[in-house]
């Protein structure tokens, strides 16, 4: 097989309380939720229907394109806070069982909600690892560093670096590793000082620990694959989008030229991310492209934007060149489902 497929969805933003598109409905969603205080800067949480769109667009792509996909790669802020409701409501996505009378709706559970377990069921593998927003603690004012994340989704993540089993190819294999560079504390989140609130809950940081980890397991990943005699792919996947250009300041990767500079020293010619809710592909640094995607659910995209998925196919090309193919699904509002961007 000289082509590997994977899907990527992140900034999800799936809740106990769906469809909060604006600050206007805040006060009605701390209301049911008995909590006190305003969540800063979570203005949307999900849309059921773009997750069912998204869940469906998985399951056609495997059952009826001519490459299955390999794996679902799922790069943060799957939940809108890191409570534990909002999370294992998250987790019902990956996990819940689905409706077994339906093979029509193989991507439902019985209570109707959308899941991707069918996918897992006949092989597809889950990368999933937590953005921003899984890190908000709501037992200290939504401030960084809640740990539910690891709680609920320790199957899957075993961070704050986690290098995934190989996808295994015929003449090559595809490493992917995830790093998660939120915030540790709210000191964090400046290099100088005073610092203002509203950083601390949509910045991240490239800590140096975090980061050597990071190229340690890309060498050690990288020899595992080689050391079989084959060809290896390494890509990088994080949830903050490095050197993005035009992002808020309070959305930043603070030394975000660390990690680029390390991917070039690792030979990573690919990062996938998120958090900017913008598609984009672009190369902030010679040889190093990144795969930003947009927000796949959430409720509400401002800037006249649209939710999006990434379809990623990794190649070895007729020079033997193992490249990244990319094509954007996005979602029409109109028709209710995502398509190719064209």
């Amino acid at each position: 097989m000289n082509r590997i497929r994977f899907l990527q969805i992140s900034d999800l933003h799936i809740s106990t309380t769906r469809n909060i598109a604006g600050i206007n409905q805040l006060p009605d969603y701390v209301r049911r939720r008995g909590v006190v205080g305003v969540e800063l800067g979570v203005f949307s949480t999900y849309n059921p229907r773009k997750l069912l769109s998204a869940v469906e667009l998985a399951h056609e792509i495997h059952y009826n394109s001519s490459t299955p996909l390999s794996a679902i790669i799922a790069t943060g802020d799957i939940a809108t806070i890191g409570s534990d409701a909002d999370l294992r409501k998250a987790l019902e996505l990956f996990e819940g069982e689905p409706e077994e009378s339906s093979d029509f709706h193989p991507y439902e559970t019985i209570e109707g909600d959308p899941t991707l377990k069918k996918l897992k069921n006949d092989g597809v593998k889950y990368m999933i690892m937590p953005g921003n927003h899984d890190r908000y603690n709501p037992a200290i004012f939504y401030l960084p560093r809640s740990s539910h994340f690891e709680n609920v989704f320790g199957e899957y993540w075993n961070g704050p670096v986690n290098a995934y089993d190989p996808i295994e190819g015929d003449e090559f294999d595809v490493g992917i590793i995830g790093a998660d560079f939120s915030l540790n504390s709210i000191w964090d989140s400046t290099n100088s000082f005073p610092f203002h609130i509203i950083d601390v809950f949509g910045r991240g940081r490239v800590y140096p620990e975090i980061l050597q980890e990071l190229k340690e397991k890309t060498e050690i990943l990288r020899d595992k694959i080689e050391s079989k005699g084959k060809r290896s792919k390494i890509l990088w996947a994080v949830h903050f989008a490095p050197a993005f250009a035009g992002i808020p300041s309070a959305s930043i990767l603070i030394d975000d030229a660390e990690l680029l500079e390390a991917a070039r020293e690792c030979r990573v010619e690919d990062i996938l991310c998120g958090h900017t809710h913008t598609p984009r592909i672009y190369e902030p640094v010679s040889g190093v492209t990144v795969y930003c995607c947009g927000s796949t659910t959430q409720a509400h995209i401002s800037g006249g934007g649209t939710n999006g998925c990434q379809l990623i196919d990794v190649v070895m090309n007729d020079a033997g060149e193992i490249k990244v193919e990319l094509r954007n699904f996005l979602y029409d509002d109109f028709t209710e489902v995502f398509t190719r961007e064209r």
